[in-house]
């Protein structure tokens, strides 16, 4: 993925990922390649994350970004279920439309 993003010189990536939690929460959490990085998100309403590692393609994905100087961040929203939580989904996929001024938001039902 990184070598194909640093083909098109790509200067920076977003991860999209869920974490355990055990209740229904509209929090997206923001983790960076720098402090700064996810501080900028921190401002447009994420909260920097702050559980350890990022377990997954996700961690990687930022880990190896930052080692090959590409910024980069990863979101996380709380899920309670492991396979399917459509909430979840739906607000990373809202913050990141707000974050990136991308128009819109849509609403789920």
């Amino acid at each position: 993925i990184l070598d194909f993003a640093g083909s098109l010189d790509c200067g920076f990536i977003v991860a999209v990922d869920g974490i355990p939690a055990t209740h229904t929460q509209d929090v997206i959490y923001v983790a960076g390649t720098s402090a700064n990085v996810a501080l900028d998100y921190a401002l447009a309403g994420a909260e920097v994350y702050t559980g350890g590692r990022i377990i997954g393609m996700s961690g990687i994905l930022l880990g190896l970004a930052k080692m090959r100087g590409i910024r980069g961040i990863c979101l996380l929203s709380p899920v309670i279920d492991l396979v399917f939580d459509q909430k979840a989904a739906f607000n990373a996929y809202r913050f990141l439309r707000r974050a990136l001024g991308l128009g819109i938001e849509k609403t789920i039902e």
